[in-house]
């Protein structure tokens, strides 16, 4: 079983290929099963793996099958411990490769919010005000609350009347 998992512990530029070879491979018979009506895992998916997608699953499979296999197999075999160090530097790429992904998602929004306020031409005094109109309607919606509360009949000496007093 160690060969069958060893493309993940090659060197990052051999391990990258495979793991899109592998995605591909997944979403080929994703896409089978949809055809001859089986029904799909919930992590099938039917169209390519993102980069992002692809260096997800790289570290969920890394962390939960192969580091133990080769862990394991280490302490038998001490030269597959070198391929436990090559794993972690091609951990490191995957988490890289995650926290880009990331942070180009939060540039496309703030770049859409931006073209949305310009296209739209909002002011900052309309937005403002929006605001400040929200504001005032929850509060008078919860001073309307308060209200109702307090007016709930209740036999004297009851719970409700009791919790009123204080």
């Amino acid at each position: 079983h160690i060969a069958d998992l060893g493309n993940v512990v090659l060197k990052w530029h051999l391990a990258q290929p495979w793991a899109v070879r592998v995605g591909e491979e997944a979403t080929a018979e994703f896409v089978e099963m949809q055809r001859v009506g089986l029904p799909l895992p919930p992590f099938g998916q039917l169209t390519p793996f993102t980069v992002e997608e692809i260096a997800m699953r790289q570290l969920v499979f890394s962390d939960g099958w192969v580091r133990p296999l080769y862990a394991a197999a280490a302490r038998v075999f001490p030269g597959a411990k070198s391929r436990l160090e090559v794993l972690d530097q091609n951990r490191e790429e995957c988490k890289a490769i995650k926290k880009s992904a990331a942070k180009q998602r939060l540039q496309r929004k703030i770049s859409g919010v931006s073209a949305f306020l310009k296209a739209s031409r909002f002011s900052v005094g309309l937005v403002a005000s929006v605001k400040k109109a929200a504001r005032e309607e929850a509060a008078k919606q919860a001073a309307r609350e308060e209200d109702s509360k307090a007016t709930v009949e209740a036999p004297v000496g009851g719970p409700v009347a009791e919790a009123a007093v204080e």
